[in-house]
């Protein structure tokens, strides 16, 4: 799976391209299979961005500058979403 997504992504391939890569390394999946794990890809590194960007702002550099009670709000509301 890991490997599909690469060769789809890091080359500019079509998604035949990839089925017929992954056929020669006898690996047996229709481009469709990998235009699912394509965008399951996708949807796993949205949540990844949404959590990160939440918790960056925890860990933001100038924090010493807020009030200890705006930091605790803060992070609070970061670490809900």
């Amino acid at each position: 799976m890991r490997l599909a997504v690469m060769l789809y992504v890091r080359f500019p391939l079509s998604l035949r391209n990839v089925e017929d890569l992954l056929h020669e390394r006898g690996i047996e999946i229709s481009h469709e299979t990998v235009r699912f794990w394509w965008n399951s890809f996708v949807r796993c590194l949205q949540k990844f961005a949404a959590v990160h960007s939440s918790v960056h702002n925890h860990f933001n550099q100038e924090r010493h500058l807020y009030s200890r009670q705006n930091f605790k709000t803060n992070r609070a509301t970061a670490l809900a979403e």
